[in-house]
């Protein structure tokens, strides 16, 4: 939906009808990018199937020095499962000497009164890694996991002031990979994160039509974020502590 309007008509002193128009942009599109000389991907999509909201897309990367040249990919998304405003997304990669497949299903705080919001990201790759360390490219197997959870709690609403506190859990799961040094190559690592985290937010938002499109009836929020973050990581080499702030 490129625009949309609300309309309340009035038809007694208890009565009124609503009236909502939605102005539609075209949802089949194409894109292509180059990485460099014999070396890039296109992709195709569609991003309103059957006029329900689902997401489909085709890509098609290319290298011309690699032995499985092209490859081949494919996405689908189903947005606001339910009602719920839940997104659910699969999709899976093959070519250019690596094989990716996943899913990913969550919600995240789509409004002041939205209580929960979360996500579960599981995706498996199988590559092969051109390490600087070794003569040949050596495979790499892992799995990764990626859960994480909010709570919110609305302390004003006229201002929006929110209370949030959150969760994180992530396993990468690498249970093949050449010989590493403990400070390199980190995404090659085995570890497991548990994070926790504390923000305070306020939220307005101010209307207008010229920030991001031409006409486009627009929210844009503005406020500020305090965040506290904390947790541990447990890594085949060694545990450490994480803190940070913004």
């Amino acid at each position: 939906i490129d625009d949309a309007r609300i309309l309340v008509l009035p038809v007694s002193d208890s009565l009124a009808d609503v009236i909502v128009v939605t102005k539609d942009i075209y949802s089949l599109g194409a894109r292509a990018s180059l990485a460099g000389v014999g070396k890039g991907m296109v992709s195709v999509f569609e991003r309103n199937i059957f006029g329900m909201g689902h997401e489909f897309g085709v890509n098609v990367p290319w290298d011309v020095d690699s032995t499985d040249s092209p490859g081949f990919g494919v996405n689908y998304r189903v947005n606001n499962i339910g009602k719920t405003f839940t997104n659910l997304g699969l999709y899976f990669q093959d070519g250019l000497g690596r094989r990716s497949y996943g899913i990913d299903i969550g919600r995240g705080l789509i409004s002041s009164s939205t209580k929960y919001a979360g996500n579960i990201t599981l995706r498996r790759t199988i590559t092969s890694e051109d390490l600087d360390s070794l003569p040949e490219p050596h495979p790499v197997k892992y799995n990764l996991q990626d859960y994480w959870l909010l709570r919110s709690f609305l302390l004003n609403s006229k201002s929006v002031t929110r209370l949030i506190i959150g969760a994180r859990y992530i396993n990468n799961n690498v249970f093949l990979h050449p010989y590493i040094e403990p400070d390199s190559y980190y995404h090659l690592q085995q570890y497991r994160l548990f994070l926790g985290s504390l923000s305070y937010s306020v939220q307005r938002f101010y209307k207008t039509s010229l920030i991001y499109g031409y006409g486009r009836t627009e929210d844009i929020p503005h406020g500020f974020l305090f965040n506290i973050t904390a947790g541990q990581e447990f890594s085949e080499f060694k545990n450490r502590y994480y803190t940070g702030a913004s």
